[in-house]
């Protein structure tokens, strides 16, 4: 409930500077010492095949966010309806319990 949450957390956007010391005293990473990604960039928006991060600086992002980010950033209004359209009907399923037709129907075409 919002009484048990500080009020701060219901604010639409919080400072740069506050996220940076918030990711750094609380945010876990993975796939490598967590030493090394607190001096990651904070990043906050995606253009094309590149990065911004909160201070507006530009990274190409040569990872494709591990090959999940294809499209890179401006996605097609087609793909965000059929995103939506997954959202209200399934939004996960843990493939080891069952498939959806989604799953399925790419599947066959790869």
């Amino acid at each position: 409930t919002r009484a048990s949450v500080s009020a701060e957390h219901w604010e639409e956007s919080w400072p740069a500077e506050r996220l940076r010391a918030l990711s750094r005293e609380h945010v876990m990473t993975t796939w490598g010492p967590g030493a090394a990604f607190r001096q990651a960039p904070l990043l906050s928006r995606g253009e094309g095949c590149y990065l911004y991060d909160a201070d507006g600086k530009r990274y190409l992002d040569w990872t494709s966010q591990a090959v999940c980010a294809n499209l890179g950033y401006d996605v097609p209004p087609s793909v965000l309806e059929a995103v939506r359209r997954q959202l209200e009907r399934l939004p996960m399923v843990y493939s080891g319990l069952g498939n959806t037709e989604v799953r399925v129907r790419l599947a066959a075409l790869l």
